[in-house]
């Protein structure tokens, strides 16, 4: 590899990447760009589809101006509901409104256009309903279509592909530190950013700021294959049930001068599936 030092330091100072919709993450992260990868942990129904409608909707139009002319997409792996589900929640979080008001503008029959109109005019964000799939056929879609943004909701529910986890491993976190690390392999063979979210375990229950030990079925091989994991903390406290708690317990891709871990409240918005400072 002989990549220019002029080039990296150009990208640098154009802050080259994928920026976030929450202003927190863009100020203690540097842009989401290829061969990067995060875990997004956070416990049950605690809003990891919802985070992922309001980045990526918010991500997609970056595509094109990031790759110009090459039509590049996100592909989300989707491997817990159906993938419809999902589909629904990019159009509330793209457009910032409620099932309420995108009944009213499908009436009107403007609703697929203002989804358009919000992520840059393509519809290139692709969601495969990946049950019982292997890293391998998994791969297979990341060579054919050659996406920009990789999300693998949930990284743990993949199947391995039989005689190469961990050279005959079998307890659940050498299976799961492998596909963790061939997800990030992936990332840097085929030149995209990837994200898989977690669960997080029940000591993690109503901790705003769970612990990196806290990743549930692990011990260090999920935070070992990570660039940043971004933690979703969420209170037991009924006055709190429309907050989250922002940190990034390991970050490798801290901006200069900026915090290692935020710690920073963000407010869920589930109605319009958008988190916002």
């Amino acid at each position: 590899m002989k990549d220019r030092i002029e080039d990296m330091l150009a990208d640098a100072a154009n802050d080259k990447g994928f920026h976030w919709r929450l202003k927190v993450l863009n100020e203690c992260l540097l842009p989401l760009w290829e061969g990067d990868f995060y875990i997004v942990a956070a416990r049950v129904d605690s809003g990891k589809s919802t985070f992922f409608a309001s980045e990526l909707t918010h991500m997609a139009a970056q595509v094109d101006e990031l790759y110009p002319g090459q039509d590049r997409c996100i592909v989300v792996f989707n491997n817990e509901g159906p993938g419809r589900k999902l589909r629904h929640r990019m159009f509330n979080a793209a457009i910032g409104v409620s099932n309420v008001e995108l009944v009213e503008l499908s009436k009107k029959g403007t609703v697929y256009q203002d989804y358009l109109d919000a992520i840059g005019g393509r519809d290139n964000i692709y969601i495969f309903d990946i049950h019982d799939y292997s890293m391998g056929q998994l791969e297979d879609i990341i060579k054919e279509l050659d996406p920009a943004i990789v999300v693998y909701d949930m990284l743990d529910n993949v199947q391995a592909d039989v005689g190469t986890a961990t050279n005959g491993g079998t307890r659940t976190d050498q299976l799961l530190e492998w596909l963790y690390q061939r997800a990030r392999v992936l990332a840097v063979k085929y030149n995209h950013a990837a994200i898989a979210t977690s669960q997080l375990n029940g000591d993690a229950d109503g901790e705003i700021f769970p612990k990196l030990s806290m990743l549930a079925n692990s011990r260090t091989g999920k935070a070992g294959a990570a660039d940043v994991v971004l933690m979703l903390g969420r209170s037991n406290n009924p006055d709190l049930q429309n907050t989250r708690f922002i940190s990034t317990p390991k970050n490798k891709r801290r901006r200069d001068g900026a915090p290692q871990d935020p710690r920073r409240e963000v407010s869920f918005k589930g109605a319009t599936a958008r988190f916002e400072d």
